[in-house]
């Protein structure tokens, strides 16, 4: 079964129906449409509250291509609402490939229920606002009983904020992630994580199931992770790191460049013990809160319990940390320190103190924001000025390349925006067969009809 013909919209309403066309007038229901998506489609969300009581699940198989990824997006100019508040098995779970999710809003999810899962390949999730769920914001990961060859790659979670997500045992909702079972070329650009009870980002991997592809985060923001923004008293804190970039000392030389992290409750960045991860061009500030667990409130930690390094660092400004920053090495020459392009703890191999003059602003209740072409905006808040080094720290530029899409015709409707025949190839409730055997029929009638009799 299927809905129009691809090249065309699907609409979906809150109060649609598995019984409905996919057009504006008689919407479908959000499962319906994401069960019979066709490459090439886009399934357009009206405005209003969607509050499903299961997980829409794309399952293996239900994918776009290359050519023709199918979008599921707000209507333009509004921006749809998951309320998963209902729902025991989460919000969308992405299992199919070359799906595009652009500009939701996914919120209150059950404890231990994903509000986004993404475990399919090359995907895009972008401009999502996951918030207020009872798990991580935005996760990539597969499952642990599959082969690593099919686990998920080739992602890329794009202008998407994550914020106020917490587990109810508070050591387990992230902003964003990437962990356990992760295949390669999984990308993170132009994202934000703040105030989620565990860490802004989670690149965890376990001995028991190997190393995961290579995640590369850049162009993002993290700050104030370990506690939610309402309880201003820090009666309830998680663990709180900004960029957690490995687990278990499984190599995976993640990427985390062009970024900033401030005022998380214990590292701005670490290795989590992953013993490979490369730090490029990065802002740390004031890292690490009285009273967090000590020895773990710092901007930059690289240590490990393998028994060689390979840490890649350079134009890391590391200002104002709670504590000073760890970094330990095992077999590898110090190309870290003696890099005149890291300032740890505040000065660089030759002396040079970082000021607050190097910052257009150090208020940090500013609110770094997603502009209107992807970016981050951030408000002055730890941009850089002349007086800083050119060959450090987060610069934070406009998107070169911001996303345009344009809303197809809804289903049933020809190129002008006219209703086609009830018979036309395009009625979404007919087989292909029949629509085939229609439109010959009708030809046939055409030439009847201008017969000279």
């Amino acid at each position: 079964d299927s809905f129009g013909e691809p090249g065309e919209a699907v609409w979906v309403a809150p109060d649609g129906s598995a019984e409905g066309l996919g057009t504006p007038e008689e919407p479908l229901d959000l499962h319906t449409a994401a069960a019979f998506a066709q490459p090439g489609q886009q399934i357009v969300l009206a405005d209003g509250v969607y509050r499903p009581e299961r997980s829409i699940t794309i399952d293996r198989g239900n994918s776009g291509t290359d050519d023709a990824p199918i979008t599921l997006m707000s209507e333009p100019g509004a921006r749809a609402t998951l309320d998963l508040a209902d729902s025991e098995g989460g919000g969308i779970i992405l299992r199919g490939d070359h799906w595009h999710i652009y500009n939701l809003e996914i919120t209150g999810s059950q404890g231990y229920a994903k509000p986004m899962h993404i475990q399919g390949h090359h995907n895009v999730v972008e401009r999502v606002e996951s918030h207020h769920t009872g798990d991580t914001g935005i996760q990539i990961s597969g499952s642990s009983a599959e082969p690593p060859a099919m686990w998920p790659s080739h992602n890329l979670v794009l202008s998407s904020v994550a914020h106020n997500n917490a587990d109810p045992l508070r050591n387990d909702a992230d902003g964003f992630a990437a962990k356990l079972t992760v295949g390669d070329g999984n990308v993170f650009r132009d994202t934000v994580a703040h105030h989620n009870i565990d860490d802004g980002w989670d690149l965890y991997a376990k001995s028991t199931e190997g190393p995961i592809g290579a995640v590369v985060v850049e162009n993002s923001v993290t700050y104030r992770n370990g506690w939610l923004e309402a309880d201003t008293e820090l009666a309830e804190v998680g663990e709180g790191n900004g960029f957690k970039l490995g687990g278990e000392s499984m190599p995976g030389a993640h990427v985390l460049r062009n970024s900033v992290s401030y005022e998380n409750w214990a590292k701005g960045v670490t290795s989590n013990s992953g013993p490979d991860v490369r730090v490029h061009d990065v802002t740390a500030y004031a890292n690490g809160q009285p009273g967090g667990a000590d020895g773990g409130r710092m901007n930059l930690q690289l240590t490990t319990n393998a028994p060689t390094t390979d840490y890649r660092t350079s134009g890391f400004i590391s200002y104002a940390g709670y504590q000073a920053d760890d970094i330990v090495l095992r077999e590898q020459e110090d190309t870290i320190r003696t890099d005149a392009s890291n300032y740890l703890d505040g000065v660089n191999v030759d002396g040079v103190a970082v000021a607050d003059d190097w910052f257009v602003s150090l208020d940090t209740d500013i609110r770094p924001t997603i502009a209107e072409d992807g970016s981050i905006d951030m408000g002055g808040l730890l941009e850089l000025t002349d007086a800083a080094p050119s060959d450090a720290g987060a610069r934070l530029g406009p998107n070169p390349d911001p996303t345009v899409i344009e809303l197809l015709p809804p289903v049933g409707e020809d190129e002008s925006g006219e209703p086609g025949d009830p018979g036309d190839p395009g009625d979404p409730g007919l087989p292909s067969w029949l629509r085939e055997l229609i439109e010959l029929l009708g030809k046939l009638i055409k030439w009847i009809i201008g017969w000279p009799w």
